[in-house]
């Protein structure tokens, strides 16, 4: 019972601390758990042969055990009918002291006794077969009980991380309109810079961006009203950030005549509005 309830408490602090972990966490543990029910399952698999083995050699001896014990009581069937008809001879060979047992009966009696000692023998080198606790079918299920807990655990972090993101952009894109109504646009910009994802190519020109040559670009300018969110700000070269000033992106694309197709690609990757 003590262990029982050891298990149970073991059980409900697992569960609080895969509350609190991270998705990556929770894909960690689902892989764990895999590993560890895959162990098992080859376990059960050894555990199950070895107790079919015993069960066989088992069975094997219950047969001989059997056979042993019919040929014992037909010994002593003939050994009492030895008695029986030597009831009278008895009597005489006590008033005589004279022993009226034939060589054929202590011969009874000694196969007798060898064929109990075999019997006793044998019973005790019988394996003790216990049936393994568990099926393949029962790990299994226990697996997909263990999985599919997991992953309904996985999905609602999902999706509160889903919400947490959708309120941190909401709460994102209000300071920017914010900034923008008081005139900061660009200040809140630099304040942003940080949280930007930067690509390894300038995504107008495509050349290599180093960390010298870098240039925060409002795809839609603020001059024309854009704010300074993260998906209306990207890192480009300073040529091109140069060159755009206060030009839409469609504008910037016709005027130098640019691959639309690969600048579009490459601001969708990035998350980027345009």
């Amino acid at each position: 019972m003590k262990s029982v309830i050891h298990w149970k408490k073991l059980a409900k602090q697992r569960d609080v601390f895969l509350q609190k972990c991270s998705i990556d966490d929770i894909n960690s543990e689902i892989e764990k758990t895999q590993r560890h029910f895959n162990s098992l399952l080859q376990e059960n698999v050894i555990l199950w042969q070895n107790h079919n083995e015993k069960a066989v050699r088992r069975a094997t001896l219950d047969v001989e055990i059997a056979r042993l014990k019919t040929e014992v009581e037909n010994i002593e069937r003939q050994g009492k009918q030895m008695l029986e008809n030597r009831g009278w001879i008895s009597k005489l060979a006590d008033e005589l002291s004279w022993n009226p047992w034939p060589p054929e009966y202590h011969q009874l009696l000694q196969k007798r006794y060898d064929l109990t000692s075999l019997i006793v023998d044998i019973e005790r080198s019988r394996p003790y077969c216990i049936n393994p606790r568990n099926s393949n079918q029962d790990l299994l299920a226990m697996q997909d009980r263990a999985i599919r807990k997991l992953n309904r655990l996985k999905e609602k972090k999902i999706v509160e991380q889903g919400k947490k993101q959708e309120k941190q952009e909401k709460l994102t894109h209000l300071k920017a309109v914010a900034a923008s109504a008081m005139g900061r646009t660009r200040d809140f910009a630099v304040a942003m810079r940080p949280q930007i994802k930067k690509s390894q190519h300038c995504p107008y020109c495509d050349i290599l961006l180093q960390a010298e040559d870098c240039h925060l670009d409002h795809i839609y300018p603020v001059s024309k009203g854009g704010h300074s969110t993260i998906e209306n700000m990207v890192f480009v070269c300073v040529r091109c950030n140069q060159k755009k000033k206060h030009m839409t992106l469609n504008q910037f694309i016709g005027k130098f005549h640019l691959n639309r197709d690969r600048i579009l690609a490459k601001l969708q990757e990035l998350d980027k509005a345009y």
